[in-house]
């Protein structure tokens, strides 16, 4: 599966575009850290832009996921909003989007039930890491500290602009 490498190039009125390439999955996070700045400057050469962002994007299969279907009550804009703490005391902030409704602890509240399976699953993941072979893959903040501990979950509702 090949490496996605964005980058965002925003105009005189700010206003934001974004380009894609790919390179082979074989590139260390070094050589992806090498790369990034000597792709930018290619790019910028051909453009009258300026580049705001470059990051990379590993595709993943989603073949052997189990119940990987949309449903009809799944919208993008119903979030589940998670902040979790590093060892640092950093907050690093996720916005899952089409939270499931079951995940609310209780009708007219918008704390998500940490106890559920789903949930609890999820908030491990965040906090231990996920074991893949050869050792633990864990979330971290951008100054790679990982994360340690999950301050709220709750559900929030956000405009994405797609609804007319």
């Amino acid at each position: 599966m090949p490496i996605e490498i964005i980058t965002t190039v925003e105009d005189r009125s700010g206003t934001k575009g974004s380009t894609s390439v790919k390179v082979l999955d074989t590139a260390t996070l070094a050589q992806l850290n090498a790369f990034a700045p000597l792709w930018a400057t290619a790019l910028n050469n051909v453009i009258l832009g300026k580049i705001t962002s470059v990051f990379a994007n590993l595709i993943g299969s989603t073949f052997g996921i189990t119940g990987n279907t949309g449903t009809v009550d799944a919208d993008v804009e119903h979030v589940g909003k998670f902040q979790f703490r590093t060892a640092t005391g950093n907050r690093v902030n996720i916005n899952i989007p089409a939270l499931d409704e079951n995940a609310i602890a209780a009708y007219s509240s918008d704390t998500l039930d940490e106890a559920a399976p789903e949930v609890a699953a999820f908030i491990a993941a965040m906090e231990t890491g996920v074991t893949v072979t050869g050792g633990t893959i864990s979330p971290c903040d951008i100054g790679e500290q990982s994360i340690v501990d999950t301050l709220f979950a709750r559900e929030a509702f956000r405009n994405s602009g797609a609804r007319k």
